[in-house]
């Protein structure tokens, strides 16, 4: 059972956290009720049967909006997905800890790229360490850096482990990654018997050139950190935080908005973050949008420079209100079909966003792309001019999306799932 995305109060009461459930969109209900189904049944009929060898695979719903949803090449839990100028497609398999290329004509490269050795728990249960940021740099046609995010191992210890995050830059020569370095390894190490939750998250270069980095709040909670206050409230640390680096070293730019807070990490550029695994810059604006999930509300977040965006929750478990008086809110919340914002369990792990253009996809408009890792749905959201502030639409795109999404040189959509990389192409109308 996938457990991502839950906290250490839920986890014992996940076996209701994949019950079918319906939407409030009929059409979205009937596409999502039908792959729960067909995943669930067997060959049906009574007595006695002859076993297959192999079940015939689930049929997925046809994308919306005339897509059509096209394979690239299968690979295993690529988590994230990053585009070269030149229109390589560079992908990293979260457990695995390979790094791979598909050339700009579409071929998957046999060799990978690279080769981490990352610390994982429980594979099995898809659980949050291992690979999980990948980013080119802004000069890559130059200097070919390629870096990655991901969780090394301090304490190997099968059933009691513990890692923490690291930061690392390759060269790519002739598609292979050389010269492999350290960019920073300055965050502090996991806690004991909370394997496998919510360190590393995504890295993504903005606008400035600077790199940012998000840390989820190693499945803390509400635990009190070294300052009295939560972990995700303590400034003196990254965990639960967005930071914004020096691509050189890792170390904070000098405009860093809590730089001059005493006793603070000077590289935390907004916090108050408990599993925020991604976010994106939004074309010609430079507006930073990301999620955070919990237990009962996963919001949409416009992130500023220094605001705090109200991790851990207030109240009392579950948590049901999704907004408060005291942080930043969020701009919109998500729930999972069939469920509103504020219910238990109804987070759906968004895992990867991105911004997509309307001279691409007419169909969408200028849009955000958001993939769910609980749902595996591809959603369109619609950002309301002129603050782009609100959220004017809400739709479902596709159905087999639960890891990363990117978007090519050319303004071509790419996503993965556990198995493999896919994108959507528009379909010529007769």
């Amino acid at each position: 059972m996938d457990v991502r995305g839950l906290s250490a109060e839920t986890r014992s009461a996940r076996g209701n956290a994949n019950s079918m459930m319906k939407t409030t969109a009929s059409s979205i209900a009937m596409a999502f009720a039908l792959l729960l189904l067909t995943s669930a049944c067997g060959s049906g009929g009574g007595g006695t049967s002859t076993p297959s060898a192999t079940p015939p695979p689930t049929p997925v719903p046809t994308p919306a909006f005339g897509l059509k949803s096209e394979l690239v090449t299968a690979a295993a839990d690529a988590a994230t997905l990053a585009f070269a100028p030149d229109g390589r497609l560079f992908y990293a398999e979260q457990y695995t800890g390979d790094i791979r290329i598909v050339t700009s004509d579409g071929t998957p490269i046999p060799e990978p790229f690279a080769h981490i050795d990352t610390a994982h728990w429980l594979d099995y249960n898809k659980l949050d360490w291992g690979l999980t940021g990948l980013a080119l740099d802004p000069d890559f046609a130059t200097n070919g850096y390629v870096y990655a995010f991901y969780t090394e191992a301090v304490d190997p210890n099968p059933s009691r482990p513990t890692a923490k995050p690291k930061l690392v830059r390759f060269t790519d020569e002739n598609n292979r990654g050389v010269e492999v370095e350290t960019i920073t390894q300055d965050f502090p190490e996991t806690f004991l018997d909370h394997q496998g939750f919510q360190t590393t998250g995504s890295i993504h270069f903005g606008p400035d050139g600077f790199l940012y980095v998000t840390v989820g709040d190693y499945d803390q909670g509400h635990t009190i950190g070294p300052n009295g206050v939560p972990y995700a409230q303590d400034l003196s640390t990254p965990i639960g935080k967005m930071l914004r680096l020096n691509k050189e070293d890792g170390t904070a730019p000098a405009d860093n908005p809590l730089i001059d807070e005493p006793g603070g990490d000077p590289r935390v550029f907004a916090y108050g973050f408990g599993q925020e695994y991604d976010f994106a810059f939004r074309p010609g604006t430079g507006q930073l949008y990301g999620t955070d999930n919990g237990d009962s509300c996963e919001e949409l977040n416009l992130i500023r420079p220094g605001d705090n965006y109200g991790s851990p929750p207030e109240g009392s478990f579950p948590y049901s209100d999704c907004t408060s008086d005291t942080y930043v809110n969020g701009i919109y919340f998500l729930a999972r079909p069939g469920m509103e914002a504020g219910q238990f369990q109804s987070a759906t792990n968004v895992s990867s966003l991105a911004f997509v253009s309307a001279v691409a996809y007419p169909p969408l408009g200028d849009s955000l792309i958001l993939c769910e890792f609980a749902t595996r749905l591809l959603r369109r959201l619609t950002l309301a001019a002129p603050n782009f502030d609100q959220v004017s639409a809400d739709d479902v795109v596709a159905f087999d999306c639960n890891f990363g999404i990117a978007v090519s040189p050319d303004g071509i959509i790419y996503y993965s799932n556990d198995k493999e990389i896919r994108r959507l192409a528009v379909q010529l109308q007769s």
